[in-house]
């Protein structure tokens, strides 16, 4: 996957910078949710820069002059990959058209603040290329389901230029496609240096502050063996 990946990023000529010690799998799981009631199913991807990052560390650390384009290109965005299917009698996914897909999404922040999405149009060529190589491979993982997969693309800046979610930072958002609600909590464990109890020396994602089964305060070494 990697790899493939990778000389996607290349044939458009754009590499991310590589990130060191991030557990791919365990970011998935953080930046994903997915939803089934009845017969429907609903998935969303919030893709951070640092997704680009992790994914490709091994190989795009040998063009470091081409690794900062996909960032620049993606920078000014909170980007998602979103599917909205359903069964059918003929026990077929029949996923949802993806003007009304993103006509019924949208981010509230934690102050308020309700994002939609950018209009296909207003994206960049450059941004509308990469989303459409993007599609088929990531839709293939996800077999039927993926589909119907699209990208989503909202405003990822605020005036002053911070980020809207910094998946490093403190923070809250939650995703409403239509009444469902996808809430996520920041930062992201598994992009932050893991923590260390200190009496036990047991080890816990980045976020994490206290041992949840004693309560005790965590700590960023883990203590020195006796």
């Amino acid at each position: 996957m990697r790899r493939l990946l990778f000389a996607l990023l290349l044939s458009l000529g754009a590499l991310p910078p590589a990130a060191a010690q991030t557990d791919i799998n365990a970011l998935l799981n953080e930046t994903q949710r997915v939803r089934r009631e009845g017969n429907r199913v609903q998935l969303i991807w919030w893709i951070p820069d640092e997704y680009w990052e992790a994914s490709t560390k091994g190989e795009a650390a040998a063009n470091p002059q081409q690794l900062r384009s996909l960032l620049k290109l993606v920078d000014g965005y909170m980007i998602f990959a979103a599917v909205d299917a359903e069964l059918d009698a003929r026990l077929s996914l029949r996923s949802r058209p993806p003007a009304d897909l993103a006509a019924g999404f949208q981010v509230l922040l934690s102050d308020g603040t309700r994002l939609q999405p950018v209009a296909e149009a207003q994206l960049s060529p450059e941004l509308r290329s990469f989303f459409k190589v993007m599609r088929p491979l990531i839709a293939g993982m996800l077999g039927q389901l993926g589909q119907g997969l699209e990208f989503i693309a909202l405003p990822g800046r605020q005036a002053g230029g911070a980020r809207v979610a910094d998946p490093l930072r403190e923070g809250r958002f939650t995703v409403m496609l239509d009444q469902a609600k996808f809430e996520w909590r920041l930062p992201l464990g598994s992009l932050l240096p893991p923590v260390f109890d200190g009496k036990t020396g047991e080890q816990f994602p980045g976020d994490y502050r206290f041992n949840p089964y004693s309560g005790d305060a965590l700590k960023p070494q883990r203590p020195a063996q006796r």
